[in-house]
């Protein structure tokens, strides 16, 4: 849209002085004075662009240097909070940051569907560091909750300790029944199809009265 103005700006500028009287060289002068203008603002627009984009991978790397150690220190959050000063990170650029961090905190500790104690303090460590949104971070962990859901319905199938171990991991990522009841009511279903097939056979009640003869 810049490029398109001042395009359009040079062809009436040449235009005016055309009518003008003005000589055609005068002319051609203008409009390549105006050119090498645009030129030049259109690679510090991008030498601008690519500094910043470095700066920000850097502000990752350090995010992922210093958070993904369980045993960050405060000192070493105070280090990421002065260096994202230093090399001016936007608020909204260091949330969308932040966000992926998390993100692959979750990962790496729920990747086996267990999270221990310390995986649950570790976590809950790098939420308060990061001052994420709590509807931001529930999404998070039902994401994380659905994966490791896709894994266990692979099979079609769910055994005893996989049924237990998706309650362990809901209890231990905080998620309330309400915001599972969906992947829930589908485990209880292929648990019951499972436990059919190894010889179960549920009770129904019935008002209708079988002689045992």
């Amino acid at each position: 849209d810049v490029l398109k103005f001042f395009t359009y700006a040079t062809i009436g500028i040449i235009f005016i002085m055309i009518r003008q009287s003005f000589s055609i060289v005068a002319a051609f002068s203008a409009f390549a004075y105006i050119g090498l203008v645009i030129l030049m603002g259109h690679l510090i627009r991008k030498r601008w662009i690519n500094i910043k984009e470095k700066r920000v991978a850097q502000y990752i790397d350090s995010l992922h240097q210093t958070l993904m150690n369980p045993n960050f220190s405060e000192s070493d959050l105070a280090q990421l909070k002065t260096q994202k000063e230093i090399l001016g990170i936007s608020t909204e650029t260091a949330y969308r940051c932040h966000l992926e961090l998390y993100q692959d905190a979750l990962n790496e500790v729920g990747k086996d569907r267990t999270i221990t104690q310390e995986e649950q303090a570790y976590l809950a460590r790098i939420d308060a560091a990061l001052q994420l949104p709590k509807q931001e971070t529930n999404v998070l962990l039902h994401e994380l909750y659905k994966t490791a859901f896709s894994i266990v319905f692979h099979d079609r199938l769910v055994t005893t300790d996989e049924m237990q171990e998706m309650v362990n991991l809901k209890d231990a990522l905080g998620l309330s029944d309400e915001t599972v009841s969906k992947e829930v009511t589908e485990l209880n279903r292929l648990r019951l199809i499972k436990r059919i097939k190894d010889g179960y056979l549920p009770k129904v009640n019935s008002s209708i009265s079988i002689a045992s003869n």
